[in-house]
């Protein structure tokens, strides 16, 4: 994957031109290097007061270290990226003070990143630029010896910059345009040195002086390992494993409770399987979680977190269908009014399993025998196949749809989601990624990024769990209750103390892959979904897996989205190559005047769609699993326990709080 790079705006006074200048440099990069992870970060939002911290930055090793809650969000912030851009501007020969109050904040977060400095002014920045490089070489950062140096052709150009109005930076017509080549070829060498930067240990380096030396180093010169300190003792009341929509929704709230809560989230960000693409332009691509349903669930957490929504509704575009295994048109599996029937009598045949109305597996015994026979089967027996497209559209996760148990069909597109579509959706205003921005704030220190769990020892008198950082470092946290929201497979509890049960229960999940990508210079028409269809695989035309299910409009011009699901052994790569392929069929085909598709962003969200087979269904499988609540003081939330819909998940994870007392 790319590395994550921020893009800094150095200037926050009002007005100021920097915003639409980041942009420029932030679209010059893009049109080079268009899978590049670029992140602008602007200081006038995050608006620092004059250093005040009482510590020294440079003894601080971590975010936990500082006083004040502003400082440990800066500092949370700036250990996320590799490297950074920052663009300024020249005051007085000099930057702004802006930038060196956010600098000084800090030293470790900063330590070792390579920067590329891009200064504006009258004549270029260049003083500015020298003198801020100066300063990142007194951090111990990597600043490249060469500089962007943006001029304003006239003075009337600087007086627009001073009053922030529009500098006319987009297009050929742009008096910068001619920058473009000289800010890429930086932004390369800016790449280059986060990708082959590499820094030698000291007690390395010794090593290596010793050994050439003729002398060899005692075994305890080089610790192993294996022999981790313990840096910190966290105690805490709920401990929480992973910090997607689940996990994120359960510390807000347990935090509003007054309850001391961690969270242990692998990434470095919150929000699972939300994904958000911004643009320069302000513009963005929701190409993971698009919305929620519009309940009181769901509105209540978006007020929590001061988050502005609007009603999700349906674009206007067309839908196209393509073989995608020949890239040829084909006619549509069933007209819309036939489809649009046909769904509300698949409500009305499955409404009689209201035990999964919300959501969650909480089936009878026996289990109804239609709910583990495969769901083509049922869509036959009821005469339903208008429906299967519909079905598949909020459901294709599942796979080979048609071979599937029922119960995996309904879980995914069943009562709920049915009367969702007729309640609406809501989606917030700047992306569905800014709810897990905020609630990051929220939380502030109380989210261990980048961390898994390395040992764990569950009890019936509270949880000991011993974390660790990707640098190394470790923790231990002593909590009274554990909250695991990461799907329970064997290789994400490797490291967990699991007993007899607990492993003879995981380990019978079998699952699908799922990648989510956005593409550019695609060649496709703006408004319109180009959903792949199978003549020669029975009702409804489904593809069979591995597929890329559709290429969706989100209302972005030039930027589709796809989602692409395969079985457990069907690859990141192999997703890529497989979306390509897809291209390169239609346009043989001629069917769209395709150009060179380009990725510029994806993720892996597997393992999607955790499952049983039919046997363990009927055997009580879902009703030993949810005996797990509760078992060492450990509890269960998330995907594997409820349906994959964010609403649902939330509600489901109300009950389980509230079990947990």
């Amino acid at each position: 994957m790319a590395p994550l790079i921020g893009l800094i705006t150095c200037s926050q006074r009002t007005p100021r031109a920097g915003p639409q200048i980041s942009a420029f440099i932030h679209k010059a990069i893009l049109e080079s290097h268009p899978t590049a992870n670029v992140q602008t970060i602007d200081l006038a939002e995050w608006n620092l007061p004059l250093y005040n911290e009482p510590g020294i930055p440079s003894f601080i090793s971590s975010a936990d270290g500082y006083v004040h809650e502003h400082t440990r969000a800066w500092s949370r912030e700036i250990s996320r990226y590799e490297a950074f851009v920052f663009v300024t501007p020249q005051y007085n020969w000099g930057y702004p003070a802006s930038i060196k109050n956010a600098i000084d904040y800090l030293y470790n977060e900063w330590k070792g990143k390579p920067a590329l400095v891009a200064s504006y002014g009258g004549h270029g920045g260049g003083k500015a630029a020298a003198q801020l490089r100066q300063v990142l070489e007194g951090l111990r950062m990597r600043p490249l010896e060469r500089m962007v140096a943006l001029t304003f052709p006239g003075k009337e150009d600087g007086l627009k910059a001073t009053k922030g109005e529009d500098l006319g930076l987009e297009g050929e017509a742009g008096f910068w345009d001619g920058e473009k080549e000289g800010i890429q070829e930086a932004f390369g060498e800016l790449v280059s040195a986060v990708e082959g930067g590499v820094i030698i240990p000291m007690l390395l380096l010794s090593a290596i002086f010793y050994s050439f030396a003729g002398f060899s180093l005692a075994a305890t010169a080089l610790p192993s390992s294996d022999n981790h300190t313990i840096e910190e003792t966290i105690t805490c009341d709920v401990c929480i494993i992973g910090g997607g929509g689940s996990g994120t929704y359960a510390a807000i709230r347990l935090k509003d409770e007054g309850k001391h809560v961690v969270v242990v989230e692998r990434n470095n960000r919150l929000g699972g399987h939300t994904e958000t693409y911004y643009l320069p332009d302000g513009s963005h691509v929701d190409y993971g979680v698009e919305g929620a349903f519009n309940d009181q669930v769901s509105r209540n957490f978006f007020t929590r977190l001061g988050v502005k929504w609007k009603q999700l509704v349906p674009l206007k575009k067309r839908t196209d269908y393509v073989d995608f295994t020949t890239g040829e048109r084909v006619d549509p599996p069933s007209g819309l009014i036939e489809t649009g029937v046909a769904t509300f009598l698949y409500r009305s045949a499955i409404k009689q399993y209201t035990f999964l109305n919300k959501g969650v597996y909480d089936l009878p015994d026996p289990v109804p025998e239609d709910l583990v026979r495969p769901f083509g089967e049922f869509m036959q027996k009821n005469s339903l196949e208008a429906a299967i497209p519909m079905v598949f559209f909020f459901g294709q996760n599942v796979g080979n749809l048609l071979e599937m148990p029922l119960l995996y069909a309904v879980q995914n597109f069943g009562v709920p989601h049915i009367d969702a579509l007729v309640q609406g959706y809501i989606t917030p205003l700047n992306g569905v990624y800014e709810l897990f921005r905020k609630a990051g704030r929220i939380l502030g220190s109380d989210v261990l990024f980048q961390t898994t769990v390395a040992e764990a020892k569950r009890s019936d008198s509270g949880v000991e769990l011993t974390v660790e950082h990707t640098d190394g470092s470790r923790k231990l946290i002593k909590a009274k209750k554990l909250l695991i929201t990461i799907p329970p497979i064997m290789k994400n509890l490797k490291d967990f103390d699991l007993d007899e049960t607990e492993t003879e229960l995981f380990k019978k999940w079998f699952w699908r892959t799922y990648y989510v990508a956005v593409l550019n210079n695609t060649g496709l028409p703006d408004a319109i979904y180009v959903s792949n269809a199978d003549p020669g695989t029975g009702p409804g035309n489904l593809p069979q897996m591995p597929f890329d299910y559709l290429l969706q409009y989100m209302g972005v011009s030039g930027y589709p989205t796809s989602k692409l699901v395969g079985d457990m052994n069907f690859t990141a790569e192999e997703a890529k190559k497989l979306l390509i392929s897809d291209f390169s069929r239609m346009k043989r085909k001629a069917t769209y005047p395709i150009q060179n598709p380009e990725i510029v962003a994806f993720e892996d969200h597997s393992p999607e769609t955790l499952m049983v087979t039919p046997e363990e269904i009927r055997n009580g499988y879902y009703r030993k699993l949810y005996a797990l609540q509760g078992r060492r003081n450990t509890y269960y939330t998330g995907l594997t326990f409820c349906s994959d819909y964010t609403s649902l998940l939330w509600g489901y994870t109300n009950t389980v709080l509230d079990k947990m007392g």
